[in-house]
């Protein structure tokens, strides 16, 4: 009688661009991020390695994949040195938290995105939406796409969150999240601690 037992053998290793022999993907990743990963999944498929000094980066962008990362095994899947580096920044909240603190703040959190809270999240979305295209046809002309596009987000993030507009506050609070999200890159791509 045969018995199963669970494999211990490694799943292979995505396939990884060309990079440089010591710095990997480093220059790329600072200088063109969204270049390095689209290029990456067109021409390597939808799992990709990257190199980022002595730091792999597994990239996966079919939906099923994903899946499976997030939801059926998330207990196997940890966040890694890149998630570590962040948390002097943004503390260990449920973006960078794992195991048992991670499952308490997402029960807490959970409430917020039920099901029957999804239509008021949509009615935020749009509005806000609807309100940023009123205000560019008012313009008339040319508007900067990114620092428009980043004040919306914050204006849907706030009202979903908070249930309030801050919109004077947008422009300042939207100086300082680029702010961080510069700190935070520079620390994830950095080849040292």
């Amino acid at each position: 009688m045969a018995t199963q037992t669970r494999s211990t053998r490694r799943a292979p290793l995505a396939p990884m661009p060309p990079g440089h022999p010591i710095l990997g993907h480093l220059a790329q990743r600072w200088h063109d991020p969204l270049g390095l990963f689209s290029r990456s999944q067109q021409r390597l498929d939808d799992a990709v390695r990257s190199r980022m000094g002595t730091i792999f980066v597994e990239q996966f962008t079919h939906p099923e994949h994903v899946g499976h990362i997030l939801v059926d095994a998330k207990d196997v899947y940890v966040k890694g040195t890149v998630w570590d580096k962040l948390r002097p920044l943004i503390g260990n909240g449920i973006v960078t938290a794992e195991g048992e603190s991670w499952r308490r703040q997402r029960r807490l959190a959970q409430p917020a995105f039920h099901h029957s809270q999804l239509d008021a999240l949509g009615a935020v979305m749009v509005g806000t939406i609807a309100a940023t295209l009123d205000r560019w046809r008012a313009v008339g002309g040319p508007v900067l796409v990114f620092t428009e596009l980043r004040a919306m987000t914050l204006r849907v993030v706030i009202r979903a969150l908070f249930g309030t507009e801050l919109d004077a506050e947008i422009p300042e609070v939207a100086e300082a999240f680029v702010a961080a999200l510069e700190v935070s890159n520079r620390r994830i791509v950095s080849p040292v601690p």
